[in-house]
């Protein structure tokens, strides 16, 4: 028999092979579709959440950085100890609108649309441990889990003990995956900072798990008035140093102007903004066009991150606006007597350090939960048996 001949029978038989394995796995797969126990099961692995905690001392800005990641004012947030419970929030991607429901006692309440005046009247009302909201965060990707995220209250409010309980009993009960701890500018290194701080280290140790999975958020960045001698590299050289000294040896630190991202996506949106808002997003808008890089200059970022932020800066990268249809095929968009183009508020969005949260926890679910998300999956295919497709799957 010749060589060519052969060949020829050779990829003949694994041609009518691979076809059989298709046909065998098509058929693995249609009984699979039949099954309703193989639906339920395969519903619970995919039933998977990546849990991050949001912490700080009173007043840092963690609720301006969770709206502001929202794309709307929904938590409430002001410039005193404002969160009094815990508020977990589940991204949940193709949700048309929040869902909220609280805890009160033993009771948990029906599901209703989350609006501010409903969560700040739970926040102050005093008789809910726990709110939840559901919905769509528009700007993550939630890749292998479900993100959630705790937005916890500061444990240094004198006018209520209960604040420090109720974040200590989340930080020691919680199976979270991450902790983004909040650092503002206009308050770094207080004797009560540095306190939750070494409590977080020492709990940290205790349970092994890796200081890599801080990320510190220097906020309020935009208060450095560099025009007036201040110095925000230096600030931030200093803030590294400060978290070192505390114990956390390479403080993953990222810069934030987590109020003007809101805005600028507040203003996408099309919402009505208040005269003051109005002139303060005027104002945040002229400061990044001083050095729209700003921030980035001073972040360290793995290679692939900051090129992704790199180019949204230059006006290169995916859309971090969520902008409704009826005003969507407009170039520009007015804020009061002010035309902003669509493009700058792109730009402005991914100066401001927000969207480099936002990479970093897809990045993290990805890269930590994914993984245990497609183990369940395989769990399911072997329990089964699905062994062609879980071979597949691998």
């Amino acid at each position: 028999m010749s060589i060519s001949k052969a060949c020829k029978q050779i990829s003949t038989a694994s041609k009518a092979f691979s076809t059989k394995q298709q046909l065998m796995k098509y058929e693995e797969l249609t009984r699979l579709m039949d099954n309703k126990e193989f639906h339920a099961d395969m519903h619970e692995a995919l039933d998977h959440h990546f849990e991050v905690l949001v912490m700080a001392t009173m007043s840092a800005g963690k609720s301006t950085l969770l709206n502001a990641m929202l794309g709307i004012d929904l938590l409430p947030s002001c410039n005193e100890a404002c969160t009094s419970i815990v508020y977990r929030l589940e991204d949940q991607d193709g949700m048309a609108e929040f869902q909220c429901r609280a805890v009160v006692g033993e009771t948990i309440t029906d599901w209703q649309p989350a609006t501010l005046k409903t969560l700040s009247e739970w926040n102050s009302g005093g008789v809910c441990s726990l709110v939840d909201v559901a919905g769509n965060m528009p700007f993550i990707k939630n890749l292998g889990a479900r993100l959630v995220l705790y937005d916890t209250p500061g444990p240094n409010n004198a006018r209520d003990e209960r604040h420090a309980q109720v974040l200590r009993n989340i930080m020691h009960n919680q199976e979270y995956g991450l902790v983004i701890f909040m650092l503002s500018v206009t308050n770094v290194s207080t004797t009560d900072e540095r306190n939750l701080l070494e409590e977080l280290l020492k709990l940290y140790k205790k349970s092994g798990r890796s200081k890599k999975e801080i990320i510190f958020v220097l906020n309020k960045v935009d208060e450095i008035d560099e025009g007036n001698g201040e110095s925000l590299q230096l600030l931030m050289s200093n803030v590294k140093s400060y978290l070192k000294d505390v114990g956390f040896s390479s403080p993953i630190i990222i810069p934030t102007m987590a109020h003007a991202a809101k805005l600028f996506r507040m203003a996408a949106r099309g919402e009505n903004l208040t005269r003051h808002q109005r002139l303060e997003l005027s104002s945040q808008l002229d400061i990044l066009k001083e050095d729209p890089f700003r921030l980035l200059k001073i972040t360290q970022l793995d290679s692939e991150i900051h090129k992704e932020i790199n180019n949204g800066i230059k006006g290169k990268g995916h859309s971090l606006l969520h902008i409704p249809t009826d005003i969507n095929t407009s170039s520009s968009i007015k804020v009061g007597n002010q035309v902003i183009t669509k493009t700058e508020l792109e730009s402005a969005v991914y100066s401001t350090g927000i969207h480099t949260i936002e990479t970093i926890l897809e990045k993290m679910i990805c890269k930590r939960a994914l993984p245990e998300s497609m183990k369940r999956v395989s769990a399911v295919m072997r329990k089964h048996g699905a062994k062609l497709l879980n071979q597949w799957l691998k």
